[in-house]
């Protein structure tokens, strides 16, 4: 999931392959029981939804979704999800986070599996203002963004594969400075029967951001921070977590 007019168009089709691992469900327990305890019960926005994985499960669980990313493409895969589903009553909108245009306002919001990380700090402020613009007075904002760690211990200079549906991707990481960031290069290969072949190539950014970085700009724009946990386990956070899960809310 993620914030770029040009990334992911190719992995679009193939991007539940590179996300095979992820804990959708779990994901939209922890939203929906935070929602539930808050009494949210009008419109959620997804910001980045990608293929639309959580947005299902969500709207499964009875909240009017609105969906928003930068890419036609992952619009398009997470309407066929929806169709499948058998919904009809999703609005996906192919809009930037920075350049959000909501036809109404929203009683919360969730960006999961680190599209922050994928704005560079001007426009990630600008993100979070247009979402606060469109959020009602207390309402929640959840989401979660690589850490530090996970980009200088575990991506860093390492390469990742990923197979499915016949289909490769190998993911290149390459630490960079002056911004921090990962510049990660994609391959999305098709397997043959005795060979692959090389479908396409992306160039892919991730912007390396502090706890208090992000704290500082969620406060700047007009939210109040409430809790951040580590957001693969779900438990207080260590010097070696890889994901923050952070709980705001519109002031």
């Amino acid at each position: 999931m993620m914030d770029g007019k040009n990334a992911y168009r190719s992995l679009a089709a193939v991007y539940d392959i590179f996300t095979a691992d992820v804990d959708y469900k779990k994901r939209a327990e922890y939203v929906d029981g935070i929602f539930r305890q808050l009494n949210v019960n009008g419109t959620v926005l997804d910001a980045g939804c990608g293929t639309g994985s959580l947005s299902v499960l969500l709207r499964e669980k009875g909240y009017e979704m609105v969906c928003a990313d930068a890419s036609a493409e992952m619009l398009a895969a997470a309407s066929n999800k929806f169709f499948e589903a058998g919904y009809s009553d999703v609005t996906l909108l192919a809009q930037r986070l920075q350049d959000l245009d909501l036809y109404g306002t929203i009683t919360g919001c969730v960006s999961m599996l680190d599209v922050i990380n994928h704005l560079p700090e001007k426009e990630l402020k600008k993100a979070f203002a247009r979402i606060a613009l469109f959020s009602e007075k207390g309402a929640p904002f959840i989401f979660d963004f690589n850490l530090p760690y996970k980009h200088r211990e575990i991506l860093a200079g390492n390469a990742f594969k990923y197979s499915g549906r016949g289909y490769e991707i190998l993911r290149d990481n390459v630490l960079q400075t002056d911004p921090d960031r990962i510049e990660q290069t994609l391959y999305i290969y098709k397997k043959g029967f005795l060979n692959r072949e090389l479908i396409a190539e992306e160039n892919i950014t991730e912007y390396t951001y502090a706890i208090r970085t992000v704290i500082d700009l969620l406060e700047s724009t007009g939210f109040k921070m409430g809790t951040v946990i580590d957001g693969e386990t779900y438990e207080t956070l260590t010097d070696k977590s890889q994901r923050a899960l952070i709980t705001c809310f519109r002031v």
